[in-house]
């Protein structure tokens, strides 16, 4: 969770330099198709996304872990039985 908080605290403080800079503009206004992508809005979307969908991907993390940890348990498990089956 420590993550999630100090990335989004350097997005925000980075904010006002974007802004203020105009970093990445895609397409200024106007143009043919009436359309500009700007890096500051982005971000402003970013973070706003980042709230609902962050519980999930944190969750999904966990469960690969786990699936992986079991997996690497079971063969650990299997080798140590069949040594001990051996000797």
């Amino acid at each position: 969770m420590r993550a999630n908080s100090s990335e989004l605290t350097c997005l925000v403080l980075s904010l006002p330099f974007i802004k203020e800079q105009g970093m990445f503009i895609l397409g200024r206004l106007p143009n043919a198709f009436n359309f500009e992508l700007a890096y500051y809005t982005m971000c402003l979307i970013g973070m706003a996304l980042y709230v609902p969908i962050f519980p999930q991907l944190y969750l999904y993390m966990f469960g690969q872990r786990k699936k992986y940890l079991s997996k690497l348990k079971a063969s650990k498990a299997f080798k140590e039985f069949k040594m001990k089956k051996t000797a």
